[in-house]
């Protein structure tokens, strides 16, 4: 696990309940994102898993992939770690990486990859990183990214393939 200054080391606490409404109001768009990615096409990376409701959501959505939640705040990642455990079925199909996203350990190829509201959380050069990082993992041609999402018809960003 690489070193992590934590910025919810004070408002960790509270996240989760925050959050909760912003899950309520672009769940749905996430999940539209997300429903046609194939089970095969390798596990879905929820970035910035924070306590774990967009981890839930995308194996609800998916009920045939595997989850791998990147959370670097011990805080956070203690709540997703929670709510992973107590549900059976996510106990047999989540991961949880406590590294940052940079430095996160990456299967050979990834179906999908959910960022939601962390994108923002990164710099111009760690987003180059992240972009250099994670796109040779993405499967090709139906892969997914979501980061804060709109309300739309449109379909959401698309690895290029």
């Amino acid at each position: 696990m690489s070193e992590h200054d934590d910025p919810y080391d004070r408002s960790g606490q509270f996240l989760d309940l925050m959050i909760a409404t912003w899950w309520e109001h672009n769940g749905a768009t996430v999940a539209e994102a997300l429903k046609d990615l194939p089970a095969d096409a390798g596990p879905v990376v929820d970035a910035g898993a924070g306590g774990g409701r967009g981890t839930g959501l995308i194996a609800r959505t998916l009920p045939d992939a595997h989850v791998l939640a990147v959370e670097p705040s011990l805080l956070l990642r203690s709540v997703l770690l929670a709510r992973v455990f107590e549900d059976p079925d996510l106990r047999t199909r989540v991961s949880v990486d406590g590294d940052d996203l940079l430095a996160a350990r990456l299967p050979d190829r990834i179906g999908g990859l959910v960022a939601a509201n962390l994108i923002g959380h990164l710099g111009p050069h760690e987003r180059d990183r992240l972009w250099g990082t994670w796109l040779p993992a993405w499967h090709r041609g139906r892969s997914r990214c979501s980061t804060c999402p709109r309300r739309s018809n449109r379909s959401m960003w698309r690895a290029p393939g």
